[in-house]
């Protein structure tokens, strides 16, 4: 019982990491994106 528990509690937790990890993709993007903006207009 306590197996299936954790299991239960553990996946909303990596659904949670997973969608945090996401939204750090998206910023990472978008500060590389900035910079390829500004090395384009620079260049």
């Amino acid at each position: 019982t306590y197996a299936l528990l954790d299991q239960e509690a553990f996946i909303p937790v990596s659904h949670i990491m997973q969608v945090r990890v996401n939204d750090n993709l998206d910023v990472l993007k978008q500060q590389l994106y900035g910079l390829l903006g500004v090395q384009m207009t620079l260049a």
